[in-house]
């Protein structure tokens, strides 16, 4: 999904369609990006994301929850 939106952005910007030494040259960067990022901000991240998925799950099923008839007491 992310190469066939990438080539239609390349497409667009370039004029010429993505060939495979290009797609070659994007992985490339990614990996490197993603490698140096994770050697840079890997260990200072996880919190953030130990704390923002269980936030994320809670958002993503707090509808189905609410339909749930659990019993009200006071």
């Amino acid at each position: 999904m992310f190469f066939h939106l990438f080539s239609i952005g390349y497409f667009t910007a370039a004029n010429a369609p993505l060939d495979l030494q290009q797609a070659d040259i994007i992985v490339r960067n990614f990996r490197w990006f993603v490698r140096e990022t994770l050697e840079n901000y890997g260990l200072s991240v996880l919190p953030t994301l130990f704390t923002l998925i269980p936030e994320l799950l809670f958002a993503e099923f707090l509808p189905r929850l609410s339909k749930l008839d659990l019993p009200r007491t006071l």
